[in-house]
Formats: C-alpha cells, sequence, structure tokens
C-alpha cells in the first residue's frame, strides 16, 4: 500500500472527499457494481465506476453514468500520473504498478467530474488492494471462494481474511450468501471493527412465470422492498444473487438519506 498511498499524497489525495460503495468478491461483483451505479443513476445521481479487467479498452474502466471516458483525458491523466511518479522515483521510491496507476486516474477522473457517489470493484483480495484507501459508505463482499491462491491465501478462512480487509470501522458491511467458513472471519472481524452486517440472504427473490430467453420477470421482498414483477434483463440464477447483493447494498444508502425508490429499481 506504500506505493499507491505515496501517489496519491502527490497527486493532492484526489480519492478524499469522495461518497464511495467499495466492492470486493470472487465472483459477481462486476455485476452487482453496475446493477448499484445504474439505480443511482437512475434515482438521478451523478455516479462514477471504477472496474476491471476490461474487455477491449482501458477506457471500459472508468465510467461517469455509464459513458466511458474519452481517450483524450484518460491519456492527459495517464501523463498527468507518469509525471508525480517521476519524482516519486528520484526519491527512491518504487514505481506504482498499472493497477495502482490506474486506480489513481480514476481517483482524480471522478473528482474532477465531481461525481455524487463512485462504486469501485477491488482489483483483486482487498486488504492490499489500491483501491483499499477509501472510506466507504458501505463495504460489500459479493463472495468468496479459491482464487488468486498465490497471493490471497490456500484456504478459504485465508481468502476470507484478504477479502474482510476492505471493512472498515463501523461502516455498513453488506454481504452474498457465504459458506460457513467464510462467514465467521467476515463477521468476526466485522464485530471487531463495530460494522454492522447485512446479509443478501435477508431478501427474496422469485422468478416468475412470464420470465423468457430475453430475461426474467422476478418478485423482490424483504431488505426494505417489494416490488412484484420486475422485469430483468441479465439470465442466470446467479445473477438474481448478484441482485439480493446490490438491492440490500442499496437499502442501505437509502438508509443514509439516498432518495431512491422503487421506480428506479424499475428502470
Amino acid at each position: 500500500m506504500d506505493r499507491i498511498s505515496s501517489l496519491l499524497a502527490e497527486l493532492d489525495h484526489p480519492e478524499q472527499g469522495l461518497a464511495y460503495v467499495h466492492v470486493a468478491g470472487t465472483n459477481g461483483k462486476g455485476s452487482t457494481s453496475l446493477m448499484i451505479a445504474e439505480i443511482l443513476i437512475a434515482a438521478g445521481y451523478k455516479v462514477g465506476r471504477y472496474s476491471s479487467p476490461h474487455l477491449h479498452s482501458y477506457r471500459e474502466r472508468f465510467t461517469v453514468n455509464g459513458e466511458e471516458i474519452e481517450d483524450q483525458v484518460l491519456w492527459s491523466y495517464l501523463e498527468k500520473t507518469e509525471k508525480h511518479i517521476q519524482v516519486m522515483l528520484k526519491r527512491g521510491e518504487e514505481h506504482p504498478t498499472e493497477f495502482e496507476v490506474l486506480t489513481a486516474v480514476a481517483f482524480q477522473y471522478f473528482a474532477e467530474q465531481k461525481v455524487d457517489v463512485a462504486v469501485l470493484e477491488v482489483g483483486m483480495g482487498g486488504t492490499y488492494d489500491s483501491t483499499n484507501v477509501i472510506q466507504p459508505l458501505v463495504s460489500v463482499i459479493t463472495s468468496v471462494d479459491f482464487d488468486h491462491t498465490a497471493f490471497l491465501g490456500s484456504t478459504l478462512a485465508e481468502v476470507a481474511g484478504n477479502k474482510a480487509g476492505i471493512i472498515k470501522p463501523v461502516v455498513p458491511l453488506v454481504t452474498g450468501i457465504l459458506g460457513p467458513e467464510a462467514s465467521q472471519v467476515i463477521s468476526t472481524r466485522a464485530a471487531d471493527l463495530g460494522a454492522a452486517v447485512y446479509s443478501s440472504s435477508n431478501l427474496q427473490i422469485a422468478t416468475g412465470a412470464a420470465s423468457s430467453p430475453e430475461g426474467q420477470v422476478v418478485d423482490i421482498e424483504g431488505a426494505g422492498w417489494y416490488l412484484p414483477g420486475l422485469r430483468f434483463s441479465l439470465l442466470g440464477e446467479y445473477q438474481l444473487k448478484n441482485m439480493a447483493v446490490a438491492m440490500t447494498t442499496i437499502n442501505i444508502l437509502r438508509g443514509l438519506n439516498f432518495k431512491i425508490e422503487a421506480d428506479h429499481v424499475r428502470q
């Protein structure tokens, strides 16, 4: 974390002063963060989203209200960031990794765009990820499974412990449905930090008879919601699990005075 912290200090801490939703997880964080962002956009908020990896272009990683950053804007941030990196190198510090540089670009872009909230996906793990320099409104862990074991650990408890590194003192935590081993690690960490835990298992989503290959019709109930007959374009049961995490997160934001209604979800 020394490299990203030093780089952000060089850039005069663009990450400070923004509202964040911080999303980690072995699977589902991409879809979940996209759903959270789209609901917030529908509610009228200006929303930045930082995701990885990209499919075709680095521009995909940086969006504001669903629009990718322009090429020339991205290059200007990269050039500016590299100038500050050269100052670090002259002090004998290490060159930041590619992901650290891109994370610094995201913070600068969202700060200058004056987004109302930024949804940040963790790149890998949690504890030592370069996104883990923020104080979010809510932290999210979608799932825990074996991934990047060379870096995150060879047991589920170790992987869960690394992802639990995004939990912040008294910041609410939303989790997907976790296995007992991961759940124990994460709930213990949250309790130690006074972070209330909200499981997506408290929200029920049932598919309706009108579901088709073009999408699903679902009934949502729980965690502050009652939405019968909601049309949902993503297919697969796993996407319903992601939706449950996203909706639980949105309900936490409602409790933090975000004005989000059922009609915004239906959009």
